[in-house]
């Protein structure tokens, strides 16, 4: 496949204005998603875990904001860590994958067991 020339590729007008006129570092710093801050409580809680989310909705300023401290603080670290994945994944519901246990485990046992001398078959 042959690389797309990107001279030709251009924002529209409107898109050049309105960026321009975006204070960048606010727009990043506010790029939030709500949080499903009920789940994490339970989960955290569930496994002995002290409950850090910061609420139902975390930006990325939040983020940036308990980074620091997590450099020499091992709770601090699991404060960024929990935040930052339930950041991640807003406040979707979490291990749907995990509805059939049964047939996860036999597409996982197929997968595992066929590359046996065919390392390209699963997939």
């Amino acid at each position: 496949m042959a690389a797309t020339d990107l001279a030709d590729i251009h924002l529209p007008a409107d898109a050049v204005v309105q960026l321009r006129a975006t204070d960048t570092i606010r727009w990043i710093h506010s790029h939030g998603s709500p949080v499903n801050s009920d789940w994490w409580t339970v989960e955290l809680t569930k496994h002995g875990l002290d409950d850090t989310i910061l609420g139902d909705s975390i930006t990325r300023g939040d983020i940036f904001n308990i980074a620091q401290p997590a450099l020499d603080d091992p709770a601090a670290a699991l404060t960024l860590l929990w935040n930052s994945l339930a950041w991640g994944s807003g406040d979707r519901q979490r291990n749907k994958q995990g509805a059939d246990r049964l047939d996860r485990g036999r597409s996982l046992l197929r997968r595992s067991t066929s590359p046996r001398g065919r390392p390209a078959q699963p997939y």
